[in-house]
């Protein structure tokens, strides 16, 4: 930030005297920057603004003002200038630490974008180095617009909801384009992978393996399309099935990080849980979900109004 601490002054005496005063590197340089004009879309400077400053450049008890481009000032100072003080790393603004936001899309897509994009080029590099044979090319050039077009949506205006409403119409096009095409380069990668690592076919439903894009081991839920399942667990009914898609969910266990795992009906348990959870709406327009050990029971608000521990015996509400 410039010495007079911001960058849409408004051209008055006290702010040239301010800017003085907060000089820190005056024994460097006795000269600084200073930004004017309506900022953050505000129309930049008026004429009442220019006017001001053409009549304070050269007034006794003021810093003389003169008007020209950022590149002249720079490089007027890095010719007169005493010793230019170097800054190493992130220039980082520390009130920035963490922000709320208005726009919620922003920040979902933006973590999406981070995460889809990592495991992108995980898989990319793994398929560019999975054998001989690989015809596989590493799309450098996509990912690095896509993760450009990730970091200009990270400004600090556009991910706390602060900009104006035509900032947020072109950043949901350019989170369209980033998730697309992100999904389609992991999805050529890890085919890719699959037939030169694992030696099964994305497009075959004879066989599943499992990747794991994570650094650690991993046992998660996988959905499986009902299609493939029938084909791998084809003496076994699903146990369960969701709803929006008909996917068959199925526990997959102890994947290595970074790793690959083939899923078949003797590498993957499809047994119906030991102790199942029941879901029930009650007589008083409330819901009760219990297994062996707990009854927990919600209002039609989605709040907790009961607890019963089972195996102690007692309510914990």
């Amino acid at each position: 930030m410039a010495p007079s601490e911001t960058y849409s002054a408004q051209c008055r005496p006290g702010e040239l005297i301010n800017g003085v005063k907060k000089h820190k590197d005056v024994a460097y340089s006795n000269e600084s920057l200073y930004l004017f004009g309506n900022g953050d879309g505000g129309g930049g400077p008026l004429r009442s603004m220019l006017e001001r400053l053409r009549r304070m450049a050269n007034v006794d008890g003021l810093p003389r003002v003169k008007q020209s481009h950022p590149r002249e000032f720079y490089e007027h100072v890095e010719k007169t200038t005493r010793e230019l003080v170097a800054w190493k790393g992130e220039l980082y603004f520390e009130l920035h630490r963490g922000t709320y936001t208005s726009q919620s899309n922003n920040k979902l897509w933006n973590r999406q974008s981070e995460f889809l994009l990592r495991d992108a080029e995980l898989l990319c590099t793994v398929a560019s180095f999975g054998s001989e044979d690989s015809e596989f090319e590493y799309p450098a050039e996509e990912l690095t617009r896509l993760w450009k077009l990730v970091c200009l949506n990270q400004f600090h205006d556009v991910v706390p909801g602060s900009a104006i409403n035509m900032v947020y119409r072109d950043s949901d096009k350019m989170y369209k384009d980033i998730i697309s095409s992100a999904n389609r380069i992991r999805k050529e990668a890890l085919a890719n992978v699959c037939r030169s690592v694992a030696g099964t076919d994305l497009t075959s439903s004879q066989g599943l393996t499992v990747v794991n894009t994570t650094g650690w081991m991993r046992s998660d839920i996988v959905a499986i399309p009902a299609s493939t399942y029938a084909n791998i667990f084809s003496n076994t009914s699903p146990v369960q099935i969701r709803a929006s898609d008909s996917a068959v969910l199925v526990p997959v266990t102890n994947v290595a990080g970074f790793g690959l795992h083939s899923v078949s009906a003797e590498t993957c348990s499809v047994r119906a849980p030991k102790h199942p959870v029941h879901v029930s709406k009650t007589d008083k327009d409330t819901y009760l979900l219990e297994n062996r050990f707990v009854s927990v029971t919600f209002n039609a608000s989605g709040h907790i109004i009961s607890f019963y521990d089972k195996t102690e015996g007692r309510e914990l509400v």
